[in-house]
């Protein structure tokens, strides 16, 4: 777990075996997934020489309440980067070779982060 920036949320860092440094993939569920969503996405990857950071989305993450619901996707972008920053501290990743990746309302925090993330860079 680390500080996501509105308290502690769970994760996984899945990673090949050896040393690395190895590429990083941090996943983002869906509104309805949690950490473990997409560890079968990581195993895969491990397999092919990528690392990943599966980290979960703040809860509650839908209300139907507007005002609760714009915390949540703040919260849920901040945990993003937040991830992104613990990089620096897990053994063998690779911070110049990072990919995020979502499905569905995790693929809209994905673009998200990408547009407030002043650290990423386009070929």
């Amino acid at each position: 777990s680390f500080d996501a920036g509105h308290g502690r949320i769970a994760g996984f860092w899945t990673h090949p075996a050896g040393k690395g440094p190895w590429p990083v993939v941090l996943w983002s569920p869906g509104s309805d997934g949690t950490a473990r969503t997409q560890l079968p996405d990581a195993d895969r990857l491990a397999r092919r020489g990528i690392a990943s950071l599966n980290v979960a989305p703040p809860a509650p993450l839908i209300t139907c309440r507007a005002a609760a619901d714009v915390r949540a996707y703040v919260n849920y972008v901040v945990g993003r980067r937040r991830a992104l920053d613990l990089l620096a501290k897990l053994p063998g990743a690779d911070r110049r070779r990072v990919a995020a990746a979502g499905f569905s309302l995790g693929a809209s925090m994905t673009a998200t982060l990408l547009g407030v993330d002043t650290a990423s860079s386009t070929p």
